[in-house]
């Protein structure tokens, strides 16, 4: 009987390759931002600008400056996948970023807070990652606000709003599919100026 090939690290790619373990590893990457054994690809402004599909398992290092609009696809919403998006320049050019869903993939009916903190520029350490929920929330944390988003929305729109907003350096935007054909988001803050949340923010 062959014997089954190894993945550089060691592991067996049968048991750590897809599969139940695949979805709690990537839920897991989803809830706290460990991202050991993901693949980092890194987009200069002109490429976010020209835009480009995600992949499952890939980081997305953009440095996208808002000075153009960002298109992005998700990849295939298939139960267990995971993309992130981490923004590596500060964002304030007033153009928008739309990450859209992929054939006939949706959103999943959600509310999720955007926390402001104004505690100043680019303080990832601080703040914590807001994760949706599937019931509608109806406090909001300090001077943010709550989006919502139903089950029939397929484009999330984040604008790069100028001067003050959410998206300085180390903001990111994760996304995993829980169930088959709709995904989640979540959302880490990196303030700029006074954190304001971003003129336009909704799914669609």
């Amino acid at each position: 009987m062959a014997n089954t090939a190894r993945r550089s690290d060691g592991l067996n790619p049968k048991i750590f390759d897809g599969g139940a373990l695949k979805y709690e590893r990537n839920f897991n990457r989803f809830l706290t931002g460990n991202y050991i054994g993901m693949t980092l690809q890194t987009k200069d402004n002109a490429a976010c600008d020209a835009g480009f599909t995600m992949l499952d398992g890939e980081y997305y290092n953009a440095k996208w400056l808002g000075d153009g609009t960002m298109p992005l696809i998700l990849p295939a919403a298939k139960a267990g996948a995971f993309t992130i998006l981490r923004i590596s320049e500060a964002c304030d050019g007033g153009t928008n970023m739309t990450v859209t869903c992929a054939g006939s993939d949706k959103y999943a009916a959600h509310t999720i807070q955007i926390p402001v903190t104004d505690l100043g520029d680019g303080i990832v350490a601080a703040r914590n990652r807001s994760i949706p929920t599937d019931f509608t929330q109806d406090v909001a944390l300090t001077a943010g606000s709550i989006e919502a988003g139903d089950a029939a929305d397929t484009v999330l729109t984040v604008e790069a709003t100028a001067s003050n907003n959410q998206l300085a350096v180390g903001a990111e935007f994760g996304f995993f599919c829980k169930d088959e054909g709709f995904w989640h988001y979540s959302f880490l803050g990196s303030e700029l100026g006074n954190g304001a949340k971003n003129g336009a923010w909704a799914t669609s």
